[in-house]
Formats: C-alpha cells, structure tokens, sequence
C-alpha cells in the first residue's frame, strides 16, 4: 500500500498506469459496483459508469470503457477448488487446484506473478499453514488448472471449517477465499494399543495351500516365526491395510512377500483384467543399499516361481523410471524416487494401478 500509495478501499485499476484521476474518482464514488460488478459488465457498461465526457486529450468514455474493460480482466485472478483427504486424526492433505482466470500481459505481469496461499482456522487468529505459489507466463496460457498440494494440522474437537486464502505479493485486492468445510467428514478411527503377543502354535510353509508360495518359502524354513505367524491372516488373507512394527531381523520382509503372493494368488482367481489384483506393487525402501539387496533378491526368487514377473528397480531419471513403472510388476525405490513419479498421480495412470503399497 505505501510503495502504490493507495488504500484497499481506493479502486484497483489505480495499480494500472494511464487512466486519468477524474474517471478513478468517479468510478470510486460509484460505491454500489463493486469491483466484481465491474468484472461482469461489458465495455459499453463500463463507459456509462464513468461518463464524464472528454478530459484534456483523453479518449471518449466509450472508448475509455474498452481501456477499462481490457484491464479489469488483465488484474490478476485465481479461482480455487480444494480437495480434503484424512491422513491420520491430527492432520490432513489439502489438494488445491488453483485455474487461471485473467488475460496475461508480459508488459503488466513481466514472467511470473507470486501468490502467498495460507491456511487459517475458523476465527482467523492463526495461520496453520503457508505456501508460495509462483505462476510464470507459460503456465498462465495453459488451460489445465494448477495443483498445489500439502498437509496441515488438524486439532480436536473438529472445526466445521478452515478458509484457506490466496494473496498477491504485490497487487492490492486481489485475494481470493475459499472455505474447506469439514461438514460429513470422516475420520480415521483411533490407533488402537499395540497388540501384545501371543503365544500361538507356528504356522507350516504347507498351510498357504497355493504351490507358488509354498515353493517360495520352502528352500528358506519350514515354519513362520512367532511375528510372522501372528500376522499371517493379515497379510495372507485380508484386504485390510496393516502396519508392522517389529525389530531388527524378526522375518518383517517375508510378511511383506506373503502380502505379494497374495496379490499374484488372487490375480490368478481373478476373470476380469480389471480387477485391482491385477494391480502394480510398489516397495519403497529408506536406501539405496536396501532397494539393491532386495532388488536382486526378488528378481531371482519372483521370477522362479512366477512366469513373465517384471522386477524393476527405479532410477531417479523421470522419464525412465515412468517406463519402468509401465513396464513392470513389482516396482522398487526409495522414498525421493516415488515422490517424482506419484506427485501427478491423478493425471498418471499407471501410478493409479499401484494395489499393493508395501
């Protein structure tokens, strides 16, 4: 405001360099057309609204009208669309699509224009949440909306609505207000306590009744482990998402392999292609050195007991690893590398076919 010199209540097109200070103070007087009015209105309205007649060497109101009208839609403009998702009870993923909804000019806007997105809670009193949004030209002209995406807290008992407010690093008024309402939304139950173990008889190789699997574990034991035999319905016969907290060297990464051979198993049973057993499998891993150990250690082990299984290990390099994820059946990475390939998830296919996410 002190470097443009103007209040928020004055008119924004005084931002806008060559329109005289007579048709800025008429238009400002017109209190009853706000400045989303003079959005809709057309040229010739706009000409009546500021009907003055000639000022020195100025151009006719008509004329005037179309300045006008031409620069009110190049004032930059952004409509807002958010998407919640749950992660946990205490915080959740926000999906802004952000679309474009102004005219670029390069001798107005130069390369990029920068907005401050923030999460407020239902008062306004406290910022939960801040992003920086830079629109360059190129991506301006693009018809595709923009997504932003990011995770923010979220407190008990549940407020009925956050807002979350996007603002021009330097164009007064321009501000757009979006509230995300929490009106029918559901949480994710409470975690339960960790569950005690039991003491139960060892499960045999032979009880997974399903020869693939039984030839995979068989050169290794003959037995599941204590861990392993506790959490074999989970992982071998259910559907249900599990975690698995257990130490060092406890068999954690033959439950993952029950949970694989489960995905193959029913992909045999099942008739229609389309069914989510015929899904990509995707193993990420903290390191590098992990990802190569179980790498070797799967293509041999898969491919034994399974015809035409495509092992692949992703590179970091975009376009390569998308191929690789095309390609094959069971997908390994670390972290970083998934977060390249799933950050467009929606518009990327084969990142939607992952069924099993170990």
């Amino acid at each position: 405001m002190v470097e443009i010199r103007m209040w928020p209540s004055m008119t924004p097109l005084r931002q806008f360099k060559g329109i005289h200070e007579e048709i800025l103070r008429k238009i400002e007087k017109k209190e009853q057309f706000t400045w989303e009015h003079f959005y809709n209105m057309t040229p010739q309205e706009i000409g009546e609204v500021i009907k003055v007649g000639k000022i020195g060497n100025s151009l006719s109101p008509n004329k005037m009208g179309n300045i006008i009208h031409k620069l009110v839609h190049q004032f930059p403009r952004l409509e807002l669309k958010a998407f919640i998702q749950p992660i946990t009870r205490t915080c959740i993923r926000i999906t802004l699509e952000i679309t474009v909804d102004f005219q670029w000019n390069p001798q107005i806007h130069a390369h990029a224009e920068t907005f401050h997105i923030f999460v407020e809670d239902v008062d306004g009193d406290m910022i939960l949440h801040h992003e920086l949004f830079v629109l360059k030209e190129r991506d301006a002209k693009k018809e595709d909306g923009h997504e932003l995406s990011f995770v923010v807290a979220l407190y008990e008992p549940l407020p009925p609505v956050y807002f979350v407010r996007l603002v021009s690093d330097k164009w007064i008024r321009c501000e757009a207000v979006l509230p995300a309402s929490f009106r029918n939304f559901i949480l994710p139950d409470k975690f339960p306590p960790q569950t005690e173990k039991q003491d139960m008889t060892p499960i045999k190789v032979e009880e997974l009744m399903w020869n693939p699997a039984i030839e995979f574990f068989k050169e290794r034991f003959d037995v599941f482990n204590s861990i392993q035999t506790q959490v074999f319905k989970s992982f071998f016969q259910s559907k249900e998402s599990v975690f698995l907290g257990a130490p060092t060297s406890s068999g954690k990464t033959a439950c993952a392999e029950l949970a694989i051979l489960k995905q193959f198993r029913d992909s045999t049973l099942a008739e229609d292609e389309n069914d989510i057993s015929f899904g990509k499998i995707v193993y990420i891993a903290p390191m590098d050195s992990i990802v190569n150990v179980t790498y070797d250690d799967w293509k041999e082990s898969f491919g034994n007991i399974i015809e035409d299984i495509q092992v692949v290990r992703l590179t970091g390099i975009l376009q390569t690893d998308l191929k690789l994820l095309a390609e094959g059946n069971i997908i390994l990475g670390t972290s970083e590398q998934w977060d390249a390939l799933s950050r467009r998830w929606m518009k990327r296919k084969h990142v939607k076919k992952v069924s099993l996410f170990i």
